[in-house]
């Protein structure tokens, strides 16, 4: 897999990719009503992909894993007692890491979330900032190998599932 910064031109495809994602996570346990779609939204990754914080990782000559790294967060990130003291601007949030099913299991996660480290290092970034539906364990665990520590869980509500959920609240100290 090849990991590299998204392009306007790659935009049709990547929504496509996400479509796809809302429909396999649709079928897992711990969303409770599905997935509605829309997450992350068209306005979301044009954005990221203007301010070079949209990441393909590309094989076979098609996107097969993606992840965002900017700024923005749920308003119950700013009240969540994080670890380090990093001010808004000082740290960066990790949204909307997928990888296609179809290719499960080839650590591909752990090298995006790899890749999305390092990425925020090079930026001096004091500290990496994510959220993970309670219950789902996989990325969770993933999340851990790496360092990140288990903050708080909050309540949020994102339109893709339509209701407000628990969530962890997880961080990586830079």
């Amino acid at each position: 897999m090849k990991i590299r910064q998204a392009e306007m031109a790659d935009f049709s495809e990547l929504m496509e990719f996400y479509d796809y994602m809302c429909s396999v996570l649709a079928k897992k346990d711990f969303l409770p009503n599905g997935n509605k779609g829309g997450f992350p939204s068209a306005e979301m990754v044009e954005k990221a992909i203007v301010e070079h914080n949209q990441f393909i990782g590309v094989e076979d000559g098609r996107i097969m894993a993606t992840y965002i790294l900017d700024g923005n967060c749920d308003e119950a990130y700013l009240t969540a007692p994080w670890k380090s003291d990093a001010a808004e601007g000082e740290y960066v949030v990790l949204h909307a890491l997928r990888v296609s099913p179809e290719y499960s299991r080839r650590s591909y996660g752990k090298m995006l979330t790899k890749h999305a480290i390092e990425q925020a290092r090079k930026n001096n970034y004091k500290a990496i900032r994510l959220d993970v539906i309670v219950g789902n364990t996989i990325p969770e665990k993933m999340f851990k190998g790496f360092g990140f520590s288990f903050v708080d869980t909050v309540e949020m509500c994102y339109e893709d599932i339509g209701q407000t959920i628990k969530f962890s609240l997880m961080e990586l100290v830079l």
